[in-house]
């Protein structure tokens, strides 16, 4: 049973490694901060709060099966990725692995839900790990792998 919780515990840090460390996305347009959201390109979407502090709603960009999850910018304006948000890649069907960057404190339910997600790769910095947040069901059941760094 702690052999279980152990394993339990260490993939959901890894997934949380993989979505912080360097996805980014990029949205046309105003900045859109107090929470709206804005289309980024490739049509994923990015919510920047008033904080500065920037949420991936949907990350659509197919070309890449490694996502990295670290920085979104919009109008050229560069926040740094906080938060994955629920469903982020359930229209994404190429990426095969995703590293969460050192500032993603949350991760949604369902946010790395994808069916060909295998591997998580978490980076955390030890004062935010303690603050992390990481939804039940925000992993993926095919995900094999979760590394944290």
């Amino acid at each position: 049973m702690v052999r279980l919780a152990k394993r339990s515990f260490a993939l959901l840090l890894a997934v949380l490694m993989v979505v912080i460390s360097s996805a980014t996305a990029f949205a046309a347009g105003s900045p859109t901060q107090g929470g709206e959201e804005a289309t980024a390109e490739k049509g994923s979407t990015v919510t920047v709060e008033e904080s500065g502090e920037a949420t991936i709603d949907e990350y659509r960009e197919t070309e890449n099966k490694h996502l990295s999850f670290t920085k979104a910018t919009v109008d050229g304006e560069t926040y740094p990725v906080t938060t994955i948000g629920s469903n982020a890649l359930a229209n994404n069907q190429q990426a095969t692995s995703v590293t969460l960057g050192k500032n993603v404190t949350t991760v949604e339910a369902k946010a790395l839900a994808t069916a060909n997600l295998k591997k998580v790769i978490i980076k955390v910095s030890s004062n935010k790990l303690s603050k992390m947040t990481i939804a039940k069901n925000a992993i993926g059941k095919n995900v094999k792998t979760v590394y944290v760094s």
